[in-house]
């Protein structure tokens, strides 16, 4: 019974990502994209404790990343638009392609305290984060606009820069100075000017992981 809890909790992931793509109403969909987000932390977490690790739960939870960091935002990203055009129909496949594919590739890595290219939930948080910009603003994105984020969106997670993750806790390396700048730049962009606070907080991940790819590239190359 025990064992199942993984799998639950993955399946309330999911379950958010079906509601967020339904509704209308832009915050609750971010809450539930959200939801999602924790839910898929702590599946990990419960199969790992209770040594529930299993080829369905993988292939579950890919499913399930799909539809919440994948379609759900693609959809709600398209709701800043009082009347999406084909451009912003264009783009959502462009993106949900992309995550497909970066999904399939990190299911046949090895395991790595690395990532190649944007984690998926990471994508996720890029577009909600021009979500919460565009509620924010009094001023309505263009059809083209929306297009290019999710263009980079998508481009990011089939990108081959290397990102380091909440692993890097585990290592007593610059990974773990680079996420600790990292909170510290989300807690002040908080402080600041909350609506914006997931917008840097992605940029600053991009820009300190193109400073971890240079890193580890000149250390691969001196070995």
């Amino acid at each position: 019974m025990f064992k199942q809890i993984p799998n639950a909790l993955t399946l309330l992931n999911l379950s958010c990502g079906v509601l967020a793509i339904m509704t209308d109403h832009l915050m609750i969909g971010l809450g539930l994209i959200a939801a999602s987000l924790f839910f898929d932390v702590f599946d990990g977490l419960a199969a790992r404790a209770l040594n529930a690790t299993s080829p369905i739960g993988k292939d579950l939870d890919s499913l399930s990343d799909l539809v919440s960091f994948g379609v759900a935002p693609a959809i709600l990203f398209s709701k800043v638009s009082s009347e999406p055009t084909n451009i912003v129909y264009a783009g959502i496949c462009f993106y949900v392609l992309c995550g497909a594919i970066r999904l399939a590739r990190f299911n046949n890595m090895e395991s790595s305290a690395d990532f190649i290219g944007l984690a998926i939930p990471g994508a996720a948080s890029f577009l909600c984060g021009f979500i919460l910009i565009f509620l924010e603003s009094p001023y309505e994105m263009s059809p083209v606009h929306q297009f290019l984020v999710y263009v980079l969106g998508g481009g990011l997670m089939i990108s081959p820069l290397r990102m380091f993750s909440l692993k890097a806790l585990a290592y007593s390396d610059y990974r773990r100075w680079l996420l600790l700048i990292l909170v510290l730049v989300i807690l002040f962009s908080l402080l600041i000017k909350p609506y914006w606070a997931v917008s840097v907080g992605v940029a600053f991940y991009l820009l300190l992981s193109i400073v971890y790819h240079i890193l580890s590239s000149n250390v691969k190359n001196r070995v």
